[in-house]
């Protein structure tokens, strides 16, 4: 059997596993060969027992991390009680958020009618200020009348 017409590893079988591994046997480092990379002795001559002690004792592990420490840890109840409490803290915000959404929705509707009677007050005053000078004009052009038969009087 080649490896490419392996489609699903779950439904291989027994004699298909054996297959495979008599396919692959070949392709491994033997024992042989793990001997002649290193020997006992080289392995030995690397780092004794006497060496590893010196360079950590069991005292030195343990000021490393106690089981005190390791009690500190989070565990998966406190993880739990962690993601309630978050959860909880976020759909505050949420509401937070809502009720800051809906007091801007406000303001931006009484900012818009402000903008518009404003628009409309500067309307009115520029018609008022118009009405004013067209009523002076009147007043003038009467006030010359007047002058002008009592001046036919005299």
């Amino acid at each position: 059997m080649k490896r490419d017409t392996v489609k699903n590893a779950t439904t291989l079988t027994k004699t298909d596993i054996a297959m495979i591994r008599d396919a692959l046997a070949g392709t491994f480092a033997t024992k042989k060969d793990l001997e002649g990379f290193a020997t006992k002795k080289d392995l030995d001559s690397f780092a004794t027992k006497k060496d590893l002690e010196a360079f950590a004792t069991k005292k030195d592990l343990e000021k490393f991390a106690t089981k005190k420490d390791f009690k500190s840890c989070v565990t998966q109840k406190d993880f739990k009680a962690f993601t309630v409490s978050y959860e909880k803290s976020m759909r505050s915000i949420q509401q937070s958020f809502l009720r800051v959404d809906s007091i801007l929705g406000i303001l931006s509707r009484q900012v818009n009618i402000i903008l518009e009677e404003n628009r409309e007050f500067r309307q009115r005053a520029d018609r008022f200020d118009t009405d004013i000078s067209l009523h002076e004009r009147k007043i003038d052009n009467l006030t010359e009348r007047v002058e002008v038969l009592e001046g036919a009087h005299t």
